[in-house]
């Protein structure tokens, strides 16, 4: 957890095309703009594991969802030592676009059991905050695919099985389930007022 009580640690979650990446953008800068010293990062990160990782999410190459989860834990301890505690340590707000939620998802998807998941992720600082945006699998794909892509159903099949793991998540400590299928300035609009609270308290 924070060791400053000015640092927070907000995490943006959710399905492929749900828009996590704006809204993390339009947060950031927002922070910024009332001057709270914010670091925005990533996961999987730009470190070896993290690059690793990519290639594989990208199709570029292949590995067994056992090395995958070996990664995503490899590269998240590199993170949290190197980038996440020292922020937080020093007083700055961290922002993530994605975080071991999103690998209790997805990976919970493929048949993995979220409570191991979340086990072999317990070094890591708790966010807090953590916004889930959630939005039908099928507004999701239509985002990143193309009408007519051949891996289109089994996309939307996987995606709502994802959706199905973070809807799991709802109930826990920090987390808000934020509805993404609004327009982009309407689910800021919904976001802030969490982000507000816990700067204040």
């Amino acid at each position: 957890m924070s060791s400053s009580n000015s640092a927070k640690f907000i995490t943006f979650e959710g399905i492929d095309g749900c828009g996590k990446s704006t809204q993390v953008s339009l947060l950031v800068d927002k922070l910024r703009s009332i001057s709270i010293d914010t670091l925005q990062l990533r996961e999987p990160t730009d470190g070896p594991h993290g690059l690793r990782l990519r290639s594989i999410l990208n199709e570029e190459i292949q590995a067994e969802h056992d090395e995958m989860l070996d990664l995503f834990v490899k590269d998240r301890k590199q993170h949290v030592s190197e980038k996440i505690e020292p922020a937080l340590n020093s007083g700055k707000t961290v922002v993530m676009d994605r975080y071991y939620y999103s690998t209790m998802a997805y990976q919970s998807a493929s048949g993995f059991s979220m409570e191991k998941i979340r086990a072999d992720n317990s070094f890591a600082p708790v966010p807090d905050l953590v916004l889930i945006l959630d939005i039908p699998a099928e507004d999701g794909v239509k985002r990143v695919l193309k009408e007519g892509n051949a891996d289109r159903f089994e996309k939307v099949n996987f995606l709502n099985r994802v959706r199905e793991q973070y809807l799991k998540l709802k109930d826990e400590p920090n987390v808000q389930l934020i509805d993404a299928s609004l327009d982009v300035q309407e689910i800021h609009a919904n976001i802030w007022p969490f982000v507000e609270n816990l700067m204040e308290s």
